[in-house]
């Protein structure tokens, strides 16, 4: 009888160290997990950042001769679509949207470089009519643009 009772014991002893181990395993596990979150949170924080960074010198190249309003346009509505920003700040940014979206459809790059010369005038008489629609809107947009941080277009109050 005293025989089961010490083997129940030593039984019972073994499983709840096997519990324990797991325990800790599990635990150790879930630390990793949350160590690896934060990192990946930190890591696609500093690109979100970076994106707006980039955002503030297109906006800022407004006057350059070498990209145009369609460009700057273009980019700044790819930099800010993993940008959570505010209802504010989207609206704000209304004029870079509509003009990138109106002149999405124009062809850029290789497809550029295929047109013949009377198909890039055609083109750039598009781009030229859209960027003149829209050109009076950008230019206070584009100045907020290459002033204002990350933090006041991604959160509700802006300054």
């Amino acid at each position: 009888m005293q025989f089961l009772i010490v083997g129940a014991v030593v039984i019972v002893l073994v499983l709840a160290g096997y519990a324990l181990y797991l325990h800790r395993q599990l635990r150790a596990r879930a630390d990793k997990e949350q160590r690896d979150l934060e990192e990946v949170q930190a890591y696609v924080a500093q690109k979100k950042r970076e994106a707006w960074r980039s955002v503030q010198v297109l906006s800022s190249a407004r006057d350059d001769d070498r990209i145009t309003l369609t460009e700057i346009a273009l980019r700044i509505k790819g930099l800010t679509q993993n940008i959570e920003l505010s209802d504010e700040s989207r609206e704000r940014m209304a004029p870079v949207f509509g003009l990138a979206t109106a002149t999405a459809s124009l062809p850029i790059g290789d497809e550029w470089v295929d047109l013949t010369n009377k198909e890039k005038i055609k083109y750039k008489a598009q781009r030229l009519k859209s960027e003149a629609r829209y050109a009076e809107a950008l230019e206070p947009v584009l100045s907020w643009l290459s002033t204002v941080s990350y933090d006041q277009v991604v959160e509700k109050t802006l300054h």
